[in-house]
C-alpha cells in the first residue's frame, strides 16, 4: 500500500507524567515524539498541518482527539497513524491499556 500523503493523519500521544505515579514518570517521551514527528516530515513527506500531538492528557481528552481526527480519515485512501509512548495498566480479564495522565 502507497500512502497518500494529504490524506495521512498522525496522532502523537506521549504521556511522561501521571497524577496517581510521581514515581513512574517517563522521560524524554516527547523528546522522541519530536524526533518522530521530524521523520514523518522530513522523510516520509507527510504536511506538518496533518500531525496532531497530545502530551500528557487525560482520557477524555485523548478520546475527544481520536473522535475529531477519526472525523478526517474519510475515504479508503486515508490512513491515520497512532504512535503511543508512555505506561501501560495491566487489567488481568481485558488486557493491557494505555495509561493517561490521570
Amino acid at each position: 500500500m502507497i500512502l497518500n500523503h494529504d490524506k495521512t493523519l498522525i496522532l502523537l500521544i506521549t504521556n511522561g507524567h501521571f497524577l496517581k505515579w510521581s514515581d513512574k514518570e517517563i522521560p524524554n517521551v516527547n523528546a522522541n515524539a519530536s524526533k518522530l514527528e521530524r521523520t514523518f516530515i522530513d522523510i516520509v513527506g507527510i504536511p506538518q498541518n496533518n500531525i496532531y500531538k497530545l502530551a500528557d492528557e487525560g482520557t477524555l481528552s485523548i478520546l475527544s482527539e481520536f473522535q475529531k481526527i477519526g472525523k478526517k480519515c474519510v475515504g479508503k485512501d486515508s490512513t491515520l497513524i497512532v504512535y503511543y509512548a508512555g505506561h501501560g495498566v495491566p487489567v488481568s480479564s481485558e488486557g493491557l491499556f494505555w495509561a493517561t495522565s490521570d
